[in-house]
């Protein structure tokens, strides 16, 4: 039996779509990395990173704000549902790349 390599990308792809939705339900949402890389920056790393992000979008400056506040939390889960917002603009997601590495 042969696979074309169209079936293979579409069912790669469906997959992936699933593991992510089943990883959210688990608690391991697929922006947990850069929430660990968020609670590791400095406040003034941080505060900087929100500084530039609010900058390029100003409707971010709420889950800016929570996100600052779930880091001095320690909230993980809180970060990953801030930066799930804050990553939906992409632009800011490259802000948020650049600035924790991630």
């Amino acid at each position: 039996m042969r696979i074309t390599e169209k079936s293979l990308r579409n069912t790669i792809r469906q997959v992936m779509s699933e593991m992510s939705g089943m990883m959210s339900q688990m608690g391991m949402s697929p922006f947990m990395k850069k929430a660990q890389a968020c609670c590791k920056m400095s406040a003034v790393s941080l505060f900087d990173m929100c500084a530039q992000i609010c900058m390029e979008n100003p409707d971010q400056k709420s889950h800016c704000a929570e996100l600052c506040a779930c880091v001095c939390r320690g909230d993980e889960q809180g970060c990953c549902r801030c930066l799930g917002e804050i990553c939906k603009c992409d632009h800011c997601a490259q802000i948020c790349a650049d600035c924790c590495g991630c």
